[in-house]
């Protein structure tokens, strides 16, 4: 475990945004979501990679990072069209 894992297990604003997003998401709609892991990058940031999304009305949660990369789900309806957007922006 590295340090960005480590630091990771006391980000707990972001594990919250997480239960949010599930119980708001999945359990009312009876769908699951999909979690994209991407490799840290000095252009692609979290930030910039959820407003990319939110252009396109595709809700993040379950934001955060860990010693590989940044990862964040979005609802399994949307998967694919999330990847599509973030293909074609460069990602």
């Amino acid at each position: 475990m590295g340090i960005l894992s480590a630091l990771n297990f006391f980000n707990l604003i972001d594990k919250m945004d997480g239960l949010l997003f599930l119980s708001k998401n999945v359990a009312k709609k009876k769908e699951g979501t999909f979690r994209f892991c991407l490799p840290f990058s000095k252009e692609w940031t979290g930030r910039k990679v959820e407003l990319l999304l939110r252009q396109y009305s595709i809700p993040m949660g379950g934001r955060g990072y860990n010693d590989n990369g940044i990862y964040f789900s979005v609802r399994k309806q949307q998967a694919g069209w999330a990847e599509y957007i973030m293909l074609r922006a460069g990602i």
